[in-house]
């Protein structure tokens, strides 16, 4: 019942949208462009003053109302064709133009979930197992390199965003900006590094040092060895400058009885 009456008010409510379409576009069909031009000349006869520009105003305006009336009617032929349609295949979802009917329910057949047999269990899921990647104290860096990877051609390699080192505690000035540059960002350890330092040391998986990251706008920055302690700042990308602090604490017996250069480890 509630379908039929469904039904029944879409019939309704479609008549009412075709007769109202339908008078629009009779009355529009009624009045051709000549029965216009005619009026008007009727009306001038009469003493009306309307200008050819006004003649001109009033045609697009009938051109216009044409051109809308026969829009309605083809929507209308298309609404009510596809209406009768629906009517025809109620219970089918469209794929195109091919509708797959809905099975009939009592073709549905259920098949019961199969039981499990007395007395069985079902084997025990085994916990999750943390097994983190080993990790050893890195050693010292055999090579003195850098390597440079890019990641946007078009960024800007003359700001540097992030700069850590990871240096050996007797390397560790008071004044750190002046010897490796003002945003680096020192890691020490040594013989009485604290387990933190190791931590950090694993998370970056430092392969050895002293062992340097940097990153541009542009590429990142591996250094390792010798070249991990210069500074980048007048150039980024370039070779860097190695402070005389640095010099002398690699080289003492060269730098021996002379007095030591500022600035000093803390």
């Amino acid at each position: 019942m509630r379908r039929v009456a469904r039904i029944s008010r879409l019939i309704l409510l479609c008549g009412i949208a075709a007769c109202a379409a339908l008078k629009a576009t009779i009355a529009v069909a009624q009045v051709t462009e000549g029965d216009i031009r005619k009026a008007i000349e009727t009306a001038r006869r009469s003493g009306a003053r309307i200008s050819e520009e006004e003649v001109e105003r009033i045609l697009a305006s009938y051109r216009e109302e044409v051109a809308r009336a026969s829009r309605i009617t083809e929507e209308l032929e298309w609404d009510t064709k596809s209406f009768v349609q629906d009517l025809e295949h109620p219970i089918s979802h469209t794929k195109g133009h091919e509708g797959i009917p809905f099975p009939n329910p009592a073709q549905v057949v259920l098949k019961p979930k199969p039981t499990e047999p007395a007395g069985s269990q079902a084997a025990p899921t085994p916990p999750p197992v943390w097994s983190p990647e080993p990790y050893e104290r890195p050693t010292s860096c055999a090579k003195n390199e850098t390597k440079r990877v890019e990641y946007d051609p078009k960024g800007n390699d003359s700001v540097t965003y992030v700069d850590r080192l990871f240096v050996r505690d007797d390397l560790v000035p008071i004044d750190s900006s002046e010897v490796y540059g003002p945003k680096v960002d020192l890691i020490p350890y040594g013989p009485s590094e604290s387990s933190a330092t190791m931590v950090r040391m694993s998370i970056y998986r430092v392969p050895c040092v002293p062992y340097r990251m940097r990153m541009t706008g542009k590429a990142e920055y591996i250094d390792t060895g010798v070249n991990a302690l210069k500074n980048y700042t007048s150039n980024p990308a370039g070779k860097g400058v190695l402070h005389p602090f640095v010099e002398e604490k690699l080289n003492p017996e060269k730098y021996h009885g002379k007095a030591p250069t500022r600035p000093q480890r803390r």
